[in-house]
């Protein structure tokens, strides 16, 4: 089965646990937070958008501050990552962001602050994005988390790229790598590859971009 058929029968199974889920009277804010990322991954940005605004009206309604802060993050990465309303996706991440710090969830913290910086970066706002991504990276090692830190270095990676250190975004890169190798997270480490690749061929390295390009591909197809 391709990627594409995989996705599609995802969200069948989404749809029939929504279907359940409101059928015993429980809350379908998961069922409906699971759909907007599936919807979002099949290019369903409309869908994917209703799906996580109902996820949060939901879990207002039942109290679930928790399930709140994760919508908030899921709604933030999709105005910043798909549609480019970065003041947006800002508000949203800071909302994410005070909620996980008034439940005490200490990743979900540190996850907010790295898509803060991202959302800072696209504004141009780099001093605000330093000090969320070393946030993102403490807390990452603090709680031995370490999807979490390898999106930190990916964070370090890329606001060094925007200050021309390219000896620096080669390093945290390769953090990067090293860590989604350790993990099998092979979509992180293709990401690694590609970005890596990209730093080699700014910096005139051709051949060594060329070998990181076909990491890249191989590591693409091998998740298909």
């Amino acid at each position: 089965m391709t990627a594409l058929g995989k996705l599609r029968e995802a969200l069948e199974y989404h749809h029939k646990h929504l279907s359940i889920a409101q059928e015993v009277d429980d809350t379908a804010g998961n069922a409906y937070d699971r759909l907007g990322n599936a919807y979002k991954r099949l290019g369903n940005f409309e869908e994917a958008l209703s799906c996580h605004n109902k996820c949060i009206s939901i879990a207002k309604e039942v109290g679930d501050r928790a399930l709140e802060g994760r919508a908030y993050c899921q709604l933030g990465c999709l105005y910043l990552d798909n549609l480019g309303k970065y003041q947006e996706a800002t508000e949203l991440h800071n909302k994410h962001l005070s909620i996980s710090i008034e439940i005490g969830d200490r990743t979900g913290q540190g996850l907010a602050y790295g898509n803060l910086c991202f959302a800072y970066v696209s504004l141009g706002k780099f001093q605000e994005a330093t000090d969320c991504r070393n946030k993102c990276l403490s807390i990452a090692k603090e709680v031995g988390d370490r999807t979490l830190e390898a999106k930190a270095y990916d964070l370090l990676a890329h606001t060094s790229t925007n200050l021309g250190k390219f000896q620096e975004v080669v390093k945290y890169h390769n953090k990067t790598l090293s860590i989604a190798k350790e993990l099998g997270q092979r979509g992180i480490e293709a990401d690694a590859y590609y970005y890596l690749g990209c730093t080699y061929h700014r910096v005139g390295k051709t051949q060594e971009a060329l070998v990181l390009q076909q990491k890249t591909f191989k590591k693409q197809r091998s998740r298909l």
